[in-house]
């Protein structure tokens, strides 16, 4: 590519030899003087007039390239010699320089809005020059909405004309830029080849394979220079840097390379982008390997370097942590490994957007057992008719790849908030097909988010039905059931409280198996976890759960004295449905199973099923 580049450059300051050469022969009437020679040369001077515009440019460039040719051969030759994927260690020494160039050279052909490489670059008119990817400008065209757009590099205005990508097309830029890009080829292949074998080694799921579209890598001046500063600061520059991978979709991630990343400002994630549940570890930034990654993003992964700082070890949830609370206990990043399933769901919680350095924009699809791309399958569950669903596809997705299983459970408990009837149908004949050990598969899968989407597909599907809650317990265990109340991630624990208290209101069976002391606790954990964080749903799950299992137990649930501490003073708390349900289990207790006259008349029932879920 260097030598390539220098050659460009060097035919660039001959070309007004080449157009006095060709005048000269029509002097001498060697080719002959009519309309073909005319348009010959006024296209010429038309590649001229383009040509000199870069002319200084690309001289400046092609004198830094000779100083750097040497340099670069030789990182190219580690590269090759590598006798592995290239860990965190080689990926600082290759990868943050992106292509190999020096940064002032790079920033040449670096677009400012998105800071990677300009693809179908555009070039802006006087006064400013500056070069953007068509892409780019086009979303900041349309950002802008009016007629006229302000350079994203210096606020030049410009007008915006009908036909600004013909208009503002750079070909010559373009013809250098594909020599550029076909030199990082072979670095791109040696961070797919990273990528591929971090999915292969923490992906349990032989359904589903990770195909790599594209890898562009990025480099931002500014977000480097303040990485750097952070990893000088960070344990007096001692501090571990490692490779990770983030999850998101293409237009985030060309807003966190062009600006960096930002902290979410809520702790709940949203279902518009495919998520249910709270963030583990509060308001942070996620990092994993390829498996766990891409369960956070939408078919686009960002390489990024990671300085850690001071780590804390965790093996729980804690929704409620900030930047703030990490700094006053002296930590810098969360890190997280989960033993129920060991390094698979392992990741990390940064809080401040410096210790993060993008490299690189990896566009992927996840293909399923049958080689077919999965989005397949779930464009069709998405435009699936509520009135007449197809029963079969919504077993397939179940039984394919995560994200497949993924938007079948929340396909059927988007239903149920809405058409009820028909998302018991879905589910009762859902369960009904893919059998016992599938059914348990899923109350125990590696993949956080389909736990929590089918234990609340059960909750929102079963309530107020008396018949499901039945069927339900006939093809669910319920020990597994109760298993996941001590689950680490505190989402998946009460939303399991949920789907027992709709089980235990309406099976009488059950209730005995959540008397036991280690049951009782765990309840207890999250009803003090609720009351601290003012969690009204949760609060009233809880307490539903103890209500119903003391209309039948109530021998056993009158001993249980921290039982009885923890929930009385909620029996007059300014909350009346937290009120009435610390009321119910009392009720319960002293009515012995049965709702006294006194209690009927002001509305009590015995049993009470969890809230709705939303």
């Amino acid at each position: 590519m260097v030598k390539l580049l220098l050659h460009a450059g060097l035919h660039t300051m001959n070309f007004c030899h080449w157009k006095t050469e060709l005048s000269s022969c029509n002097e001498n009437s060697l080719l002959p003087n009519d309309e073909s020679y005319d348009i010959l040369l006024a296209n010429l001077i038309v590649l001229r007039i383009s040509f000199d515009q870069i002319e200084t440019w690309l001289t400046a460039i092609a004198e830094k390239l000779r100083d750097w040719e040497e340099e670069y051969e030789g990182v190219i030759h580690r590269i090759q010699t590598l006798d592995h994927a290239p860990d965190a260690a080689d990926l600082e020494r290759f990868l943050a320089p992106s292509i190999g160039l020096a940064e002032n050279i790079r920033q040449e052909f670096v677009c400012a809005i998105h800071q990677g490489l300009i693809s179908g670059p555009i070039t802006l008119p006087a006064p400013c020059h500056h070069r953007f990817c068509a892409e780019c400008l086009e979303t900041w065209i349309k950002t802008s909405g009016s007629a006229s757009v302000k350079c994203p590099t210096c606020n030049a205005e410009h007008a915006v004309p009908p036909n600004w990508q013909q208009m503002w097309n750079d070909r010559s830029l373009d013809a250098i830029l594909k020599l550029l890009s076909s030199t990082e080829t072979e670095m791109n292949q040696k961070i797919a080849e990273f990528v591929q074998n971090s999915f292969r080694k923490y992906n349990t799921s032989v359904q589903q394979k990770l195909k790599i579209n594209s890898v562009e890598q990025v480099f931002n001046l500014k977000l480097k220079d303040q990485f750097d500063a952070c990893k000088r600061q960070l344990r007096g520059g001692n501090s571990p840097v490692v490779t990770l991978l983030h999850g998101t979709d293409r237009k985030s991630a060309l807003g966190i390379t062009a600006t960096g990343f930002r902290l979410p400002t809520s702790k709940h994630r949203t279902q518009e982008d495919g998520k249910e549940g709270q963030f583990k570890f509060g308001l942070g930034i996620y990092f994993a390997h390829g498996k766990k990654a891409t369960e956070y993003g939408n078919n686009v992964l960002i390489l990024t370097d990671c300085v850690l700082g001071r780590v804390r070890e965790m093996k729980a949830s804690d929704t409620d942590l900030t930047v703030q609370k990490m700094h006053q206990s002296g930590y810098d990043t969360v890190y997280f490994k989960n033993d129920e399933s060991g390094l698979v769901n392992q990741e990390w919680t940064v809080y401040r957007s410096e210790q993060c350095l993008p490299l690189c924009i990896i566009d992927y699809d996840i293909i399923d057992e049958s080689d077919t791309n999965e989005k397949r399958i779930i464009d069709s569950i998405l435009q699936m008719d509520v009135c007449e669903p197809n029963h079969a596809l919504l077993k397939q997705a179940v039984r394919g790849t995560d994200n497949q299983c993924k938007a079948a459970l929340q396909y059927i408990g988007d239903v149920a908030h809405i058409l009820q009837p028909f998302a018991i149908i879905m589910l009762r004949q859902l369960l009904t097909s893919i059998g016992h050990t599938k059914v348990h598969e899923l109350l125990k899968h590696q993949n956080d988010t389909i736990r929590i989407l089918f234990l609340r597909a059960l909750w929102v599907t079963g309530r107020h039905d008396e018949s499901s809650q039945k069927f339900f317990h006939s093809v669910i265990d319920i020990n597994i059931l109760i298993e996941s109340l001590n689950s680490t991630y505190v989402d998946i624990a009460w939303r399991a409280c949920g789907v027992i208290a709709n089980l235990a209101s309406c099976v009488v069976d059950i209730r005995r198996l959540l008397t036991f002391d280690s049951v009782i606790n765990q309840l207890l954990g999250l009803l003090k976890r609720g009351m601290q964080n003012t969690d009204k749903l949760c609060i009233i799950t809880v307490l539903n759960l103890f209500a119903n299992i003391t209309c039948s137990e109530y021998k056993s649930m009158k001993e249980k004295q921290q039982l009885l501490i923890s929930i009385d003073p909620l029996t007059d708390h300014h909350d009346e449905m937290i009120q009435e349900a610390a009321n119910r289990f009392f009720c319960n207790i002293i009515g012995k199973g049965t709702v006294t006259p006194d209690w009927t008349k002001a509305g009590y029932k015995d049993t009470m099923m969890a809230p709705d879920l939303e």
